[in-house]
C-alpha cells in the first residue's frame, strides 16, 4: 500500500470544531487504498525571546496517523519571517518523526500553495519524493495577499509540483493568470455523502432558509444577503434564515458577534438565528431541516456547504460566484447576479413558488456523480498513480 503525507495549510485549533474537517475528511476517505498520514501545524502565539527549539510534537491515532507540531508565530513580525519560522519548526519536525517513529513515505501532498505547499516542496527535497498541490484559497492573487517574497515561493512551489490540482474551473483560471508555468488540473472536493443524507422534498411555513458563513467578510456578502431579506419581508413572504457563522475565529459565537449588530441594524431579529459553529452531524442535521439553502458570495473558490446542501435534496439560491459554476443547473438551483439584493430575494421567491418541481434525488444525484465518495477517490487515485510511475 503506497503512503502519503498529507499537510494542510489550516491550523488545528480545538475552539474551532469544524476548521479543517473536510480534509480530515478526504484524508479518511483516501485511506480505503493508501496509507495516510497527516503532518498538522498547532500555531500559537509567542513572545519575542522564544528560541527555535525542537518543536513540540504529539501523534494522535484515530484511524490516521496525525503528526501534531507546534510551532510560535508573532504578530509584529513580517510575513516572511514568520513563513521562515515555521518552515524551520516544519523541517525540525520532520526530522524527529523520521527519527522517532521509522517513517516513510512515498508521495507529498500538501493542501493549498500558502504555506503548505511550500514546506511540501522542502519535504520532497529531502525526502526524494514527488509531492503534489492541491490549490483551495481563492481569488488567488498572491500580489495582492502577500509580500513579493511569499510570491515568488509559491511560484517556485507550484512549477516545481509534479502534479498541481485545483477545486474549480475558475481557480483554475485565477492560477493561469498569475503567469505561473503549471497546467492545473481540476479535481473539485470531496464532500461527504455519508454524512449529508437525502432528506424529504417539503416546505415549512415560515419558510426554512440556510446559510453558512463561517469567516464572514466581504466576499460572502452578507449585507446583500440581508438586504434581500428586507426585499422578502416587503413581499410579505414568511420566512426564517438560520445563519451559521461568525464564532469560528473567536472559538465560538458570542453576543457581541457583529452579525447580530448587523442583523439588528436590518431589523431582521424575528427572522434571523445566528449559530456562531456546530459539529459536522449538526451541520448535517441544518441541512437536512432547510427548505432552501442561500448563498450571496461574490467569490467562492469552489462551494462546499452548497454541495452539502444539494446532498441533502435541497434546491440553492446562489450568486454567480465562479467556484459554483462546475456543478448548478436549473434542476439544482436557481443562480443570480452578485451583489443584487433584489435579484437574490426574487430568486428565492421563484424557488418557493416551484419547490415542488425540485427533485431531491435528482439533485443530490447531481453532486454524488461528481464529488461524492467513489468518484472521487477514483479520480485522487489515478492522478496518485500517475505522479507515482
Amino acid at each position: 500500500m503506497k503512503r502519503i503525507l498529507i499537510i494542510p495549510s489550516w491550523f488545528k485549533d480545538s475552539k474551532s470544531p469544524s476548521a479543517g474537517t473536510f480534509f480530515e475528511e478526504e484524508a479518511r476517505l483516501m485511506s480505503r487504498v493508501y496509507n495516510i498520514s497527516l503532518f498538522i501545524m498547532e500555531r500559537y502565539w509567542a513572545d519575542e525571546g522564544i528560541d527555535l527549539e525542537i518543536p513540540f510534537i504529539r501523534k494522535e491515532d484515530k484511524g490516521l496517523f496525525e503528526f501534531i507540531v507546534s510551532f510560535p508565530q508573532w504578530h509584529d513580525k513580517s510575513i516572511e519571517e514568520n513563513l521562515k519560522i515555521q518552515c524551520s519548526y516544519a523541517e525540525k519536525a520532520l526530522t524527529a518523526i523520521l527519527k522517532e517513529y521509522d517513517a516513510a513515505w512515498d508521495l507529498v501532498h500538501a493542501y493549498a500553495t500558502f504555506p503548505a505547499g511550500c514546506i511540501g516542496k522542502r519535504f520532497s527535497e529531502i525526502l526524494h519524493i514527488p509531492y503534489v498541490i492541491t490549490e483551495h484559497f481563492g481569488p488567488f492573487c498572491p500580489d495582492f495577499a502577500h509580500s513579493m517574497l511569499v510570491k515568488e515561493a509559491m511560484k517556485d512551489a507550484l512549477e516545481k509540483a509534479n502534479a498541481v490540482l485545483c477545486v474549480s474551473s475558475h481557480l483554475r483560471q485565477q492560477i493561469l493568470m498569475q503567469n505561473i508555468n503549471c497546467n492545473p488540473i481540476v479535481v473539485g472536493n470531496f464532500v461527504n455523502n455519508r454524512i449529508f443524507k437525502l432528506a424529504p422534498n417539503s416546505i415549512h411555513s415560515p419558510v426554512r432558509l440556510l446559510t453558512v458563513a463561517y469567516f464572514p467578510s466581504y466576499i460572502k456578502d452578507i449585507d446583500n444577503l440581508l438586504s434581500s431579506l428586507e426585499f422578502l419581508k416587503d413581499n410579505k413572504v414568511a420566512f426564517h434564515l438560520t445563519l451559521i457563522g461568525g464564532g469560528e475565529l473567536k472559538g465560538g459565537f458570542t453576543k457581541s458577534n457583529k452579525l447580530i449588530s448587523k442583523i439588528e441594524s436590518y431589523h431582521l431579529q424575528q427572522n434571523v438565528t445566528v449559530i456562531g459553529s456546530c459539529t459536522r452531524k449538526e451541520m448535517a442535521q441544518h441541512m437536512k431541516r432547510c427548505d432552501i439553502y442561500v448563498s450571496s458570495s461574490i467569490a467562492e473558490t469552489f462551494g462546499v456547504c452548497i454541495c452539502e446542501a444539494m446532498l441533502c435534496g435541497k434546491p440553492v439560491v446562489l450568486t454567480k460566484n465562479g467556484g459554483s459554476e462546475d456543478f448548478v443547473n436549473a434542476n439544482n438551483s436557481f443562480v443570480v447576479e452578485v451583489h443584487n439584493p433584489r435579484q437574490l430575494a426574487t430568486g428565492i421567491m421563484r424557488v418557493i413558488k416551484r419547490y415542488r418541481t425540485y427533485e431531491p434525488r435528482k439533485i443530490r444525484e447531481s453532486i454524488l456523480k461528481s464529488y461524492g465518495d467513489t468518484a472521487f477517490l477514483r479520480r485522487i487515485s489515478n492522478l496518485y498513480e500517475t505522479v507515482l510511475e
